[in-house]
């Protein structure tokens, strides 16, 4: 009790000497100003601070809307083939499917039916070529379990046993199951490796998977409003485009880690919707792979006010209180001047 007694006094004592010290202050400021500026000289100083804080305001704006900081990336492409690595748990359901395991002695399984568990660490990449049939290979990267997941058989669901560390999946009657008005749709859930091939010179074209169209939007969030976002640029892919994107790595894996799926249909090829966030986003045209190739998706200060709409309100304000002050200190000086 005595304890908790000192400890109010010793703050009414803090507390007063900080007030007594505040006043001093402020008596010592309110005198200096009074002995060297009138009235007039002080709205002077004031207006001028102000147009200070304006312009370095405008400026800022200027600069937080133009730097590259994370965005988000919708992602919509009609391709041939997509690869990606899988971060999370997935399973992959198949009704009639050629199985091949390479590293397990009963290796094949004609009419496979059932599902595969896939683990995380495994490269997943979906082939289909025009109407062709549709193709899965499953690539364990985990050097300890050397398994892609598990088997399990369409009765009961029962586990038929682990798979290997590659296996290969051939769905050879997409076509039929396409004419009863079926479709197959996959999870995404992991970094993107790839979305079609790139031809090469002198390279052998025949059967090889191509993004064939789409398109990115780039997603920004308003400069003053958290969770508030506004669709900044969107940008085409055409027929041989290769997309990257580029980020850092982090530990939650956040930054490239794209949710989404692939869809199977009457179209040919496969369908490809995403969503990923990272700081850079670029688009290879065909030809030379090097650092020149290609361009990134930027967002302009012309993009960022078309679009945001509070960037708009804060544009128009700034300027306009500016104005309002410089027309103020006008007329202040215009009514010193006497006619003599």
């Amino acid at each position: 009790m005595r304890n908790k007694n000192l400890n109010a006094e010793f703050i009414k004592v803090l507390f007063k000497r900080w007030r007594k010290n505040f006043n001093n202050t402020y008596r010592w400021l309110r005198n200096f100003v009074k002995k060297n500026y009138n009235k007039n000289q002080v709205y002077k100083w004031m207006l001028d601070v102000v147009s200070v804080i304006f312009f370095l305001a405008i400026i800022s704006m200027l600069f937080f809307a133009s730097y590259p900081f994370t965005s988000s990336f919708n992602v919509i492409v009609e391709t041939e083939r997509i690869k990606y690595k899988n971060f999370s748990e997935n399973n992959f359901y198949f009704q009639s499917a050629s199985l091949i395991d390479y590293y397990k002695s009963n290796n094949t399984m004609k009419n496979f039916k059932g599902r595969i568990s896939v683990h995380p660490n495994v490269t997943i990449e979906i082939e289909r070529i025009a109407y062709g049939a549709v193709s899965l290979t499953f690539k364990s990267m985990d050097k300890k379990t050397k398994s892609i997941g598990e088997i399990y058989g369409v009765r009961n669901d029962t586990l038929l046993g682990s798979a290997g560390k590659l296996v290969k999946i051939f769905l050879s009657d997409i076509e039929q199951r396409i004419s009863k008005g079926e479709t197959i749709s996959y999870y995404v859930d992991g970094e993107i490796l790839g979305l079609g091939k790139t031809i090469l010179k002198n390279s052998n074209a025949i059967g090889l998977p191509l993004l064939k169209g789409g398109e990115v939007k780039m997603i920004k969030e308003t400069l003053f409003l958290r969770n508030a976002e506004y669709v900044a640029r969107t940008e085409k892919l055409n027929l041989g485009d290769g997309l990257i994107f580029e980020y850092a790595k982090d530990t939650n894996k956040s930054l490239g880690r794209a949710f989404g799926f692939v869809t199977i249909n009457e179209k040919p090829g496969m369908n490809a919707i995403y969503r990923i966030k990272a700081d850079k986003a670029k688009i290879i045209k065909p030809g030379p792979i090097n650092k020149e190739s290609g361009y990134y998706i930027s967002v302009s200060i012309v993009d960022i006010f078309l679009n945001d709409r509070i960037f708009q309100l804060i544009s128009i304000l700034i300027p306009m209180i500016a104005t309002f002050f410089g027309f103020y200190r006008s007329f202040k000086t215009f009514g010193k001047v006497r006619v003599k």
